[in-house]
């Protein structure tokens, strides 16, 4: 049954200011439960040994986290609990930073109006359900919301409660001929697992919002249906919301009116429940299963929904598979631990499937550098969703462990967590089709045209990347060559009506896991507006990958100036993706062949071209006319002379004054410079980081690149300085204030320092003998210049070159380029 909804007005819940009058009446709510703790609980560290005994750990708690190799894990515990480790005679150690951390109660940021108080890209339960009002609103044609059960405490009438609510995205006015197939998305079922929540709503937001813009997310839509549950426990979420490390629901049957009241929701289906020691039956117990299989209002709703979604696809038995080409897929989101789970979790044996969900778990692993493995690899866990969903409906499942903490800190969350995860489950959702069977096959990487509208009759060259060795970390065979790459006009390959245009590899032959691919599309035969072109490759296994799209648009020829050309980089003429503008007029270069096409009124105007890692160029146009007149460039390559991101020790680098790596807070990765690590800084301090002597004889346009994030106190200054071949220092910039976020400073070496063979800069922090404050944190420091070739085995040039024998350097090139 679908709701009837008024529209809501307002900004995206994460850029947007709240109504005060609500946030205030959120803050009354969160102090009417501030006598509510964790009590005496606490987080230990407890040493097992071997996996017999942490099985018998997870039986009646939730390892926070596991060392297998230690035989250490990271758990909490009541007093009752702490004595069953002692009477086991297992040594344990109370750790005193988390146990901290699970007493804390939480407080909104100053001027923070909206989100979880402290943690503002987290929307509440009540902000959730606006934003479900307003998508509906402002998306019509492609949302639907359904009510499909009630939590504990609506449905026994003991308090206002929550409405378990699903978001329906699909193109319901495109026509199919075919069921679509069906993607479910769920999440915060444990309530204190902040993160899930916060990716599936901006997973919904960018489906909505990208409709139209991006092509995969197109066909997506216009081909399947895609369901979110957004907050899963929104009685234990509101909970949650206040600081409490409150993982189950509320029901108050159970361990009644305290912190640890309710039932383990992910311990609470109808599949082998309470089988198998992988979970407990003590009420106060954080993994308690309840007193009977889907005793719980919110589990009965989802088992519900499963079955009206999903078809049984698998016999009655264990070792009973689901057909190879089932359709539909099944995700549950939690927090955190960084793994991509399937089933089976409530035995170590396989599942029938166990190769097919292995294969697209891997694929999925990819995109976050998960651990890819069976849901029981670390202990046994049962009456799950992923083996309801499995084991019921035949259905392929997963669940994702996202993060490093419950409480997951935004910066991580924003910059880490949600862009890596976003394209998992788009991924994800584009092997819906035949889960079982598209994760065995290469993905198209990367489509591109000439980036920009192309006039009748133009020839179009089409190009791809195919890479059918992105596969996570887990066990698993080696990716067979890739043998096949086809192009489809406008119509997917899985409709009968398809006509395949057959992709040659571009060095000459498919015989690598990894193949760049093209073909030429005469626009000429192609009506005038957007036209969807759907590129699928096949390995030498047989092995089918997912579909990707690229719009194709094609324009009447109107006798505008056209503008044609390749862009190359400088050191090996190598092709080049960059930008290409005349004014308002953009397009983009295709990264594989280099060709480019403008159209529109570009006489007299400057072609300005603009890629990552290189040196801009301008080249002035004169009179172009409507006969494609040619313009080609090079780009030179912007080579790092120095790098340093912290992550290891620097014994070059000259540290004085309380400068020390530290992990407080950072940029990239996990270690960054910091001032004072360890508290605030003192009066009357010069305190410097240095760097050692730097030969940039023969690079030009020399420049420096740091990003860096302080607070200082009035008076106080982090200054960043120069000095070439020994001479006087040159101040660069100086910084003062509170930053609040990590700031990007690009700044170029000054003329007279051209060609040095010793330049030497440095960060100094310089305060007076009033108020103290935290100081300041650098990280990912970057100096590089112009020259026409970088080093050795480096350059992009280079590294195009080793495509397809699989000896790329993506990390080294991703981390460099993506600073440009």
């Amino acid at each position: 049954m679908s709701e009837g909804l008024d529209p809501v007005s307002g900004h995206r819940w994460f850029a947007a200011r709240w109504p005060r009058v609500l946030f205030s009446l959120l803050l009354v709510f969160w102090a009417s439960l501030a006598s509510l703790t964790a009590g005496d609980r606490i987080v230990v560290r407890v040493w097992y040994g071997d996996r017999s005994v942490l099985q018998e750990i997870a039986a009646w708690t939730h390892p926070w986290e596991v060392d297998p190799t230690a035989g250490v894990a990271l758990i909490e515990v009541s007093p009752e609990e702490l004595a069953k480790l002692e009477d086991a005679g297992l040594r344990w150690e109370r750790d005193e930073v988390r146990t901290e951390e699970l007493n804390r109660r939480l407080r909104p940021l100053p001027g923070q109006e909206s989100g979880i108080p402290q943690f503002p890209c987290y929307p509440t339960v009540a902000e959730t359900n606006a934003l479900i009002d307003r998508l509906v609103a402002d998306h019509p044609e492609l949302v639907q919301v359904f009510k499909i059960g009630e939590s504990w405490i609506k449905q026994s009438q003991s308090g206002p409660g929550h409405d378990l609510r699903v978001l329906r995205i699909t193109n319901r006015a495109f026509p199919t001929t075919e069921p679509k197939p069906m993607v479910f998305v769920m999440s915060a079922q444990h309530a204190r697992e902040y993160t899930p929540a916060g990716l599936n709503t901006r997973f919904a937001e960018m489906l909505l919002t990208e409709y139209g813009r991006d092509a995969d997310i197109t066909w997506l839509l216009d081909y399947q249906e895609i369901h979110l549950l957004l907050q899963a426990n929104p009685d234990g979420r509101v909970q949650a919301e206040t600081g409490l490390s409150w993982r189950k629901n509320a029901d108050n049957l159970y361990c009644t009116d305290v912190v640890s009241r309710g039932v383990d929701l992910n311990r609470n289906y109808d599949f082998h429940w309470g089988c198998c020691n992988g979970s407990d039956d003590v009420e106060c117990s954080i993994t308690f299963r309840g007193v009977a299989a889907a005793s719980e209002p919110e589990v009965t709703a989802v088992q519900d929904y499963l079955a009206a979604l999903f078809e049984d696809a698998r016999g009655p038995d264990l070792d009973d598979p689901a057909g190879a080409d089932t359709p539909g897929l099944f995700i549950d989101l939690h927090s955190y631990g960084e793994d991509v789970l399937w089933p089976w979790a409530h035995t170590e044996d396989g599942s029938p499937n166990a190769d097919a969900l292995r294969a697209l778990g891997r694929k999925l692993a990819w995109f976050n550098g998960y651990d890819a493995g069976q849901g029981s690899g670390l202990y046994i866990f049962d009456g799950s969703t992923i083996d309801y969903a499995y084991g019921e409906r035949g259905v392929a499942s997963y669940l994702v462990e996202l993060g490093t903490q419950f409480f997951q800190d935004c910066f991580t969350f924003e910059h880490r967590i949600l862009p890596d995860n976003l394209v998992m489950l788009r991924h994800a959702c584009k092997a819906a089709r035949r889960p079982y069977q598209l994760g065995f096959g290469p993905d198209v990487v990367e489509i591109a045209a000439l980036g920009a509208p192309v006039p009748r009759g133009h020839q179009v060259p089409l190009t791809a990347q195919v890479d059918a060795a992105r596969l996570g970390p887990g066990l698993g065979p080696d990716p067979a060559a890739i043998a096949a790459v086809n192009a489809y006009l406008d119509v997917p390959p899985w409709l009968p009506e398809v006509v395949a245009l057959p992709m040659s590899a571009i060095d000459g032959a498919f015989d690598g896991v990894r193949e760049a691919v093209r073909v030429t599309i005469d626009s000429g035969s192609l009506a005038v507006g957007r036209h969807t072109v759907f590129v699928q490759a096949v390995d030498a296994a047989g092995g089918l990958g997912v579909v990707s799209a690229h719009f194709l648009d094609v324009i009447e020829a109107n006798g505008d100036d056209l503008l044609v050309g390749q862009i190359r980089e400088a050191a090996y003429e190598a092709p080049l993706g960059a930008t290409v503008r005349v004014g308002d007029i953009e397009g983009a270069s295709n990264p594989v062949t280099g060709d480019y096409l403008l159209t529109g009124s570009l006489s007299n105007g400057d072609l300005r071209v603009e890629a990552p890692g290189y040196r801009d160029r301008t080249l002035p146009l004169g009179t172009i006319g409507s006969e494609e007149a040619r313009r080609d460039l090079q780009l030179l390559p912007l080579c790092p002379v120095l790098e340093n991101d912290a992550e290891t020790t620097q014994p070059d680098w000259l540290a004085q004054g309380g400068w020390e790596r530290t992990s407080e807070i950072v940029h990239g990765g996990r270690i960054s410079w910091s001032d004072s690590p360890n508290g605030p800084y003192g009066p009357n301090l010069t305190a410097r980081l240095t760097t050692p002597a730097i030969d940039i004889a023969g690079f030009s346009e020399v420049g420096i690149r740091f990003f860096r994030r302080c607070d200082l106190a009035e008076g106080d200054r982090l200054i960043a300085e120069v000095s070439g071949d020994g001479g006087e220092w040159v101040e660069l910039v100086s910084f003062e204030g509170n930053s609040a976020g990590w700031i990007d400073a690009q700044f170029a070496v000054p003329e007279a320092m051209a060609g040095s063979a010793a330049l030497t800069y440095r960060f100094t922090l310089v305060t007076d003998d009033a108020e103290e404050a935290d100081g300041c944190y650098v990280d990912d420091i970057t100096l590089w210049g112009v020259t026409d070739r970088c080093g050795t085995g480096f350059h992009i040039g280079e590294q195009l070159a080793h495509w397809a024998n699989g000896t790329f350097d993506v990390l080294r090139f991703v981390r460099f380029y993506d600073l440009f």
